[in-house]
């Protein structure tokens, strides 16, 4: 008998490094997972890649939110010192910045995969998953913010906006798709929010996600329904999601 394959996680924030550690196990993995700013410190790259060398894991998973920290408050190690100069010298996007953090793993000998690859089921199919269909003028929204939430991912600004009556009115910043639509509340009017994959985007790194909390944040905000990015967008327990869509009378629909 083989042992079981080794696989690491660096385990953000939210719900989906618990699911993607549960759902591993379950596959006859052996998962080891590394909690940020419990176990150590995003600035402490050296010590989270000898936790993993000692353990003799050589393949990891990224998944799960990471805020951009405050760099000249981190604590960090001297391999993290390096990186953190490295970031705010070029002052990187987001996506620039998963990037680096990613070489520096490869340069130690690891292998970073997505989350994808081991559990393809959390990706959103394309199609409307719940009730609620989108109507001619969503849809037709619903396509145009497709466009703007792209272009607004090209300049590494954010993954979301928001639509109503054919406008963007709200374009997600650093604080979050979470932020964004709890700045949308007294807004009136149809809202959608449109969640798309950076077109430039490392899709082993940070694709975009929702949950529940996300439905259940967006019913309390007025939003009619959500469109994000099928087989680039993670859902986060679909059955519940699609439950509580229902029962809010949202819409939630993955687009190509």
């Amino acid at each position: 008998m083989q042992p079981p394959q080794k696989i690491g996680i660096i385990a953000g924030s939210g719900k989906l490094p618990a699911i993607a550690e549960r759902e591993l196990t379950a596959m006859g993995m052996s998962v080891v997972t590394c909690h940020l700013n419990q176990d150590f410190s995003i600035g402490e790259a050296g010590r989270i890649m000898q936790y993993f060398k000692t353990r003799h894991i050589k393949t990891l998973i990224l998944i799960g939110g990471v805020a951009r920290p405050n760099w000249l408050r981190v604590k960090t190690d001297g391999r993290g010192f390096g990186i953190m100069w490295r970031i705010l010298f070029r002052r990187y996007g987001d996506n620039r910045l998963l990037s680096v953090i990613r070489q520096e793993l490869e340069k130690e000998g690891f292998q970073v995969k997505a989350i994808q690859e081991f559990l393809p089921a959390l990706l959103c199919p394309a199609g409307v998953l719940t009730n609620l269909q989108p109507s001619p003028a969503d849809q037709t929204a619903i396509d145009k913010g497709v466009r703007e939430a792209r272009a607004h991912g090209l300049a590494d600004q954010g993954q979301s906006i928001v639509m109503a009556a054919n406008f963007v009115v709200g374009r997600e910043d650093r604080s979050g798709t979470a932020a964004l639509i709890e700045r949308m509340a007294k807004l009136k009017g149809d809202k959608i929010l449109v969640k798309m994959v950076k077109p430039q985007q490392d899709r082993a790194l940070d694709l975009p996600a929702i949950g529940p909390d996300t439905v259940d944040q967006a019913h309390r905000s007025g939003f009619k329904g959500i469109a994000v990015n099928a087989g680039a967008c993670l859902l986060i327990d679909r059955d519940e999601l699609v439950a509580r869509a229902n029962k809010c009378g949202l819409f939630v629909v993955g687009v190509t």
